[in-house]
């Protein structure tokens, strides 16, 4: 450990210093692509279905599934935001910046209730930013629900929530819930401050999804882990060339031999 301490620093090192480097750098990255793909294939393709928008209350009816044939179509839905429906799902990406997504309730003029993914804010906000007043036309896709924990998450602040559902709504705003979401794409009229706009990802029914992409991540990191061990071996190795082509040292000894001793005292 000392050799490789001594020769850290040394001109002979700087081309191990820097294949280290390099190493790492492409065991990270092609990690963080793999783990990628993994989360990719454990979501799903977006749904997106090549229709013209339709008005919303011609594909849902309050209180029953979604239909299949209703998933990824385009829609419009008319109505006015609750105010009591506004929630903040927090640890959500766009573009790779974690931020939150704006859970609200858009009631309909037919009375029912939809639950609109308005988009994405920076950061975890206390509450949501204030939905537009009056009537508003919401344009966007309509997208299955995300599960909802059994138990809530006790590190949740109010008007906070996990999953993008209407069942994260219930008791706070009356119903009848259409089902699904609709994951917007405009509003009008809009507000300064509204949100980005998101695509929602369908989950994977395949718990198995992509685990090829997830074992080749920990491999790539794992080769990482090796090429430091490897920079570790070569630095101790050049200590012990060093040290082999210096010599060792000859001992002094620390008292003459006796018969040495016994001449000097000789005449």
């Amino acid at each position: 450990m000392a050799a490789v301490r001594r020769d850290l620093w040394t001109t002979r090192a700087l081309p191990l210093h820097l294949a280290l480097l390099v190493a790492l750098a492409a065991c990270a990255a092609l990690g963080w692509w793999q783990w990628d793909r993994w989360e990719s294939q454990r979501r799903g393709s977006l749904l997106e279905r090549p229709q013209p928008p339709v008005v919303v209350t011609t594909l849902l009816q309050p209180s029953t599934e979604l239909p299949d044939a209703a998933a990824g179509r385009s829609v419009t839905a008319r109505g006015h935001y609750l105010a009591a429906g506004q929630l903040v799902l927090p640890a959500r990406a766009l573009h790779g910046r974690r931020g939150s997504w704006v859970l609200s309730a858009l009631r309909l003029d037919s009375g029912a209730v939809v639950t609109v993914v308005r988009g994405w804010v920076a950061g975890t906000p206390v509450a949501a930013p204030p939905a537009p007043a009056g009537e508003v036309l919401v344009s966007g896709r309509l997208q299955p629900t995300e599960p909802v924990l059994d138990q809530p998450d006790p590190a949740l602040a109010p008007g906070q929530a996990t999953a993008a559902s209407p069942v994260e709504l219930l008791g706070r705003v009356d119903g009848p819930f259409d089902p699904g979401l609709l994951v917007a794409s405009a509003e009008s009229p809009s507000t300064p401050d509204a949100p980005a706009r998101v695509g929602l990802w369908l989950r994977h029914a395949d718990p198995s999804a992509g685990l090829r992409n997830l074992a080749y991540a920990l491999q790539w990191w794992a080769f990482g882990a090796f090429a430091v061990f490897l920079w570790w071996r070569a630095l101790a190795l050049q200590g012990l060339e060093r040290e082999a082509a210096a010599g060792s040292p000859r001992r002094v000894p620390d008292e003459l031999p006796e018969t040495v001793r016994t001449d000097e005292r000789t005449p």
